[in-house]
């Protein structure tokens, strides 16, 4: 009805306006979702570690990786959610976090890498130390 009177009532039909383009703004905001794949991963030193991270949202989620130590390592390669380095040093080993955002929210999902073939103490007391043995169920 407003927007017969579009001349007369000019307020009127921007107000119209107004709501209709706020409420569509306001219905496509989606915050992130976030899947890693896969998330545990073992591998041999020397290895290529290839990590990928699935974000869905809108307005299309900004992807980030980060490790627990707090920097990527030198060689790391990241593009497109994806996350590649070789596995050069035993420090490397541990989990590496995707934080995707955009600005209806943020989301994460983290990934062990793991090194095939290492011992890890997990705990000990004055009559007993738990030694947990990785390796890997494939054929090599």
């Amino acid at each position: 009805m407003c927007v017969l009177f579009a001349r007369i009532f000019s307020s009127c039909t921007q107000f119209v306006f107004e709501s209709w383009v706020l409420r569509s703004f306001v219905e496509r905001y989606e915050p992130p979702r976030v899947r890693v794949d896969p998330n545990y991963v073992l591998v041999r030193m020397g290895e290529m570690v290839e990590l990928h991270c699935i974000a869905t949202g809108y307005p299309e989620p900004t992807i980030e990786w980060s490790d627990s130590r707090g920097t990527l390592p030198a060689d790391a390669d990241v593009r497109d959610g994806r996350l590649r380095f070789e596995l050069r040093y035993r420090d490397q080993e541990g989990e590496y976090t995707c934080r995707a955002s955009n600005s209806a929210g943020q989301d994460s999902a983290t990934v062990t890498v793991a090194i095939e073939g290492t011992r890890t103490v997990l705990f000990t007391d004055a009559r007993l130390t738990f030694i947990q043995w990785r390796q890997s169920s494939h054929r090599w």
